[in-house]
């Protein structure tokens, strides 16, 4: 390896070392310091590569992070309007395996959106919005939570993006006249709803004849209890309410609502996803992460 790679290897280590050193965690402080020598040594060896050598420097010290505040975050249970507000502006900046598995699967059936309508139902920062609207779609973006939709606005902020978010409560009759879009999608959004017939309703009332209702959520099998955790603020771990919702349940709602279910799929955690996960701390199961479904409107 390169003396070049070596000394950038140990500029980017060296943070690490003097916050370690300065905490009071001695045996801890130690097993890592020497951790992190004997990356160096790997990588002087040419066994590893610098990339590697980062990777597993910022592992340790999250690891070391993550032990020594272990019980020391409050439990905090609040709204899911309150837990959105708080989450906005770090939401799409926090690695979250749920996410990216979704966002990586979702998007495997939203290849074909150029010259298409679409309603992005509980829109939250626009991450999908902004993507089929880079794909040649016209996108209207509806979320409750105001801090949210000021972060997707503000991020699709580009003369060629044909988005427009508004307002809105998606448990609620929607703001749009029957059969205006081609293309209904809402992500990652159900758990947070017991009841979802109002839902699928307005997605088939909205839809065009032969329109897609394409929906992701937490795979049932994935679903804990009553309450989650979203996300570690200022000492505090914020839940907020879960429903978990079957797949007989989207079966009979497709049923009632006039859909027809073209293809499901159910991801686990993989790849280089699955690797920084682990190494973050994550609990890694053989369960499926999240459901994604597609659903066609039938022809009346």
């Amino acid at each position: 390896m390169k003396t070049k790679q070596l000394e950038s290897i140990r500029e980017k280590l060296e943070w690490i070392e003097k916050d370690i050193a300065s905490r009071k965690k001695r045996k801890l402080k130690k097993a890592l310091v020497l951790t992190i020598a004997e990356l160096l040594a790997l990588a002087e060896a040419n066994k590893i590569n610098s990339k590697i050598v980062r990777e597993e420097a910022r592992a340790l010290l999250r690891k070391w992070w993550e032990e020594r505040q272990e019980g020391k975050f409050r439990k905090v249970e609040i709204s899911v309007h309150g837990a959105y507000k708080e989450w906005a502006s770090f939401y799409e900046k926090m690695f979250n395996p749920l996410m990216l598995t979704e966002e990586k699967n979702i998007r495997l059936m939203l290849k074909d959106v150029k010259n298409k309508k679409i309603l992005d139902l509980g829109c939250g920062t626009g991450r999908h919005s902004i993507f089929m609207a880079k794909k040649g779609a016209s996108v209207v973006g509806v979320d409750f939570s105001e801090a949210m939709l000021k972060i997707a606005k503000s991020r699709a902020r580009t003369p060629k993006s044909k988005i427009e978010f508004k307002k809105a409560d998606i448990t609620r009759k929607l703001p749009f006249e029957s059969g205006t879009f081609d293309i209904v999608i809402c992500s990652l959004v159900l758990n947070h709803i017991k009841n979802l017939l109002p839902i699928f309703k307005e997605a088939s009332r909205i839809l065009k004849p032969d329109g897609i209702f394409i929906f992701s959520n937490t795979h049932p099998e994935s679903v804990p209890k009553k309450t989650y955790p979203l996300f570690r603020k200022k000492g505090a771990e914020i839940y907020t309410n879960i429903f978990g919702h079957y797949f007989s349940e989207y079966v009979s709602l497709a049923e009632k609502t006039g859909f027809r279910i073209e293809k499901i799929l159910e991801p686990k955690i993989s790849g280089k996803c699955a690797r920084i996960a682990k190494k973050r701390g994550f609990s890694i199961s053989d369960r499926p992460l999240c459901l994604v479904a597609k659903l066609r409107k039938l022809k009346r």
